[in-house]
């Protein structure tokens, strides 16, 4: 049985691919993609649609393909559109290696998390339907797992695997091969390689989905690539790379300095795959051109001014003074980042204050302006300037991945209206699920009143029909209704879902 009907996956979307990203990056490079308005848009493997649903209701003048061999997934995002009333998107159920001339070109394809669950004929099937299908400055983003960091993961992998190959059913297999992850992570040497390994995937793996575990690790369909194998084979089929979503993933650290040394002089392909040996890489997600297209070497900071900046996360420390000059230490998921000068320090703190909101370069140096404090004010610098020094900071702190760029920022507000509304999409998919991607396209896990709340944000309620919403719904914090539905409406303003 396919494993996809055994057990659904949830589809969770990935933030970093959504096409705005896609575009900014392209851009940089010297690409000229397609607008956003207007486009045409395939995802190879959409599951239940997830990532199509929420870019047809972002861009209804643009039109959306996706294509998977999982039946129910399609019927279920089938079903989505039609409740939503979306008219622009398209599922169909089949293999993706059907994909040919008869569908037409596509400014942008999405493929992510299938290349490394296909075996390697079906791989050559996507990288050829990428290169037939691309319109001429046309991008697609790929996601695959990788070695070497998939060395000590299939450890792991393998280790389930064999003591959960007696059952056939899928509940059975993840309850078991969490039984036995926690068995080897209990048991092994903490200060050993295997100890370190199952310690944590054991801690990793426990806030994982049920669906995740089982696709990534328990079925047979697993195959990661070296980052030289993926570019060597896109190279094959007469794509270009054009880098990753992160840029942090090609570059190191600021204060590598030895190591960027040695690698100065590396082709492109052998000092990324150098990259993947020192960080021990284990996930890429990659962007490619046609093999045809012309693209610059190195990015113009100048190109920033043009596009909006927002953080990835936000980094720690959140607060921190802003008038000194001593160097401070920024630590985020992919790395550090020092800043000294406090023009840097307060146009992060502008960007931490606005956050998930993108802002253009002028914004965020009259921000920074406005937060240096009474003894810095002589630091001040003229908007011209500024945004000079923004941009080349900025491009600094792209490289390091630290903030991401876009040309078409998402659409919300922050601040609850008297009748709050959410996207009608989001208001659907928080009747199925707590996990709903907010308008930044990042997957939230909501509490459940937040869920609750989420479901019936139609515009039309006033915060009295929203509080009764609450009054029949189980609650063990005594908290009142009132206080109940603030905590709701200020986590959903928090987590960007909220529109006009």
């Amino acid at each position: 049985m396919f494993a996809y009907d055994q057990l659904p996956y949830s589809g969770a979307v990935e933030a970093e691919t959504h096409p705005r990203y896609l575009e900014a990056v392209a851009m940089l490079r010297g690409i000229q993609p397609a607008s956003l308005d207007g486009c045409r848009v395939l995802e190879l493997g959409c599951a239940a649609g997830k990532t199509l649903l929420q870019l047809a209701e972002e861009f209804p003048t643009s039109q959306f393909i996706g294509v998977d061999l999982a039946r129910g997934r399609i019927d279920e995002a089938k079903a989505i559109a039609s409740e939503v009333g979306l008219k622009n998107v398209e599922f169909c159920q089949g293999s993706l290696t059907e994909v040919d001339e008869t569908w037409g070109e596509f400014d942008y394809i999405l493929c992510i998390g299938v290349l490394s669950w296909v075996p390697s004929e079906v791989q050559d099937q996507i990288f050829r339907v990428i290169r037939e299908s691309l319109t001429a400055q046309g991008v697609a983003a790929v996601t695959y797992k990788t070695f070497p960091g998939w060395h000590h993961l299939n450890i792991v992998r393998d280790a389930m695997r064999y003591h959960t190959d007696k059952s056939h059913d899928p509940p059975d297999r993840i309850r078991d091969a969490r039984k036995t992850l926690e068995l080897f992570a209990r048991e092994t040497q903490a200060n050993s390689v295997q100890g370190r390994i199952y310690r944590d995937e054991h801690k990793f793996l426990g806030n994982a989905q049920d669906d995740y575990l089982f696709h990534d690790y328990l079925t047979d369909a697993s195959y990661p690539l070296y980052f030289h194998e993926f570019y060597r084979r896109a190279t094959e089929h007469d794509l270009k790379y054009v880098g990753e979503t992160n840029f942090a993933r090609n570059n190191l650290p600021p204060d590598a300095t030895t190591s960027r040394t040695a690698m100065a002089d590396l082709p492109l392909v052998e000092r990324c795959q150098m990259l993947d040996f020192l960080n021990n890489t284990a996930y890429r997600k990659s962007i490619l051109c046609r093999g045809d297209v012309e693209m610059s070497e190195s990015i113009d900071p100048a190109k920033l001014k043009t596009m909006r900046l927002s953080l990835r996360e936000i980094p720690t420390p959140s607060n921190f003074e802003i008038g000194s000059s001593d160097v401070l230490t920024f630590k985020y998921e992919s790395g550090s980042l020092g800043v000294a000068a406090p023009f840097g320090k307060a146009a992060l703190r502008h960007l931490i204050d606005v956050y998930p909101r993108p802002v253009s370069i002028s914004e965020l140096c009259d921000g920074a302006n406005s937060l240096l404090p009474p003894t810095a004010q002589h630091l001040r610098v003229d908007r011209d300037r500024g945004q000079d020094l923004i941009a080349s900071a900025m491009l600094g702190s792209l490289e390091a991945g630290l903030i991401q760029v876009c040309v078409r920022p998402p659409e919300f507000v922050q601040t609850i209206s008297d009748r709050p509304a959410a996207s009608p999409l989001a208001c659907a998919l928080a009747k199925r699920t707590a996990i709903v991607a907010n308008r930044c396209h990042q997957n939230v896990s909501l509490s459940n009143d937040a869920a609750l709340i989420l479901s019936h944000l139609d515009g039309r309620d006033d915060r009295e029909q929203l509080k009764q919403q609450l009054v029949s719904s189980p609650d063990e914090t005594r908290r009142t209704p009132e206080q109940r539905l603030d905590l709701a409406l200020t986590e959903l303003n928090n987590r960007a879902f909220l529109v006009k």
